[in-house]
Formats: C-alpha cells, sequence, structure tokens
C-alpha cells in the first residue's frame, strides 16, 4: 500500500473511531460531521489529503456505497 493510501486509510478509521463520517460534495469537496471537539490538525491532514482528490476517490469507494 502507497504511504498516501496508508494515511488515508489511517485518516478515515481514526474519524470513524471519533464518530465521524466522511462524505463527499460535489465530486471533490471531503466533508465531515459532527466537527464539534475536531482537531485544527486533522482538518489540516484532511485537506492534505485530498489535495489531488484522492480522499475524496476513497470516500467515494469505501465509505459513500
Amino acid at each position: 500500500m502507497a504511504d498516501i493510501e496508508k494515511r488515508i486509510s489511517q485518516f478515515a478509521e481514526k474519524m470513524k473511531s471519533e464518530g465521524r463520517v466522511l462524505s463527499v460534495m460535489d465530486g471533490a469537496w471531503v466533508s465531515v460531521s459532527p466537527t464539534t471537539g475536531m482537531a485544527a490538525l486533522d482538518i489540516v491532514e484532511m485537506s492534505k489529503l485530498n489535495a489531488k482528490g484522492d480522499l475524496a476517490a476513497y470516500v467515494l469507494a469505501n465509505i459513500e456505497k
């Protein structure tokens, strides 16, 4: 598994374990809810992971089935 894929998978699992739901809006924008109590570092990491649309593709393929 490539580094980016591993980071995305770990991020998605972390969000799930915290009771957060990832979803994709307009094909490329990843949103998370609820955001209450979410660390700023997690928001930055989410942005980095989706810089090329990789996080959105993961969410569409693995979460929004």
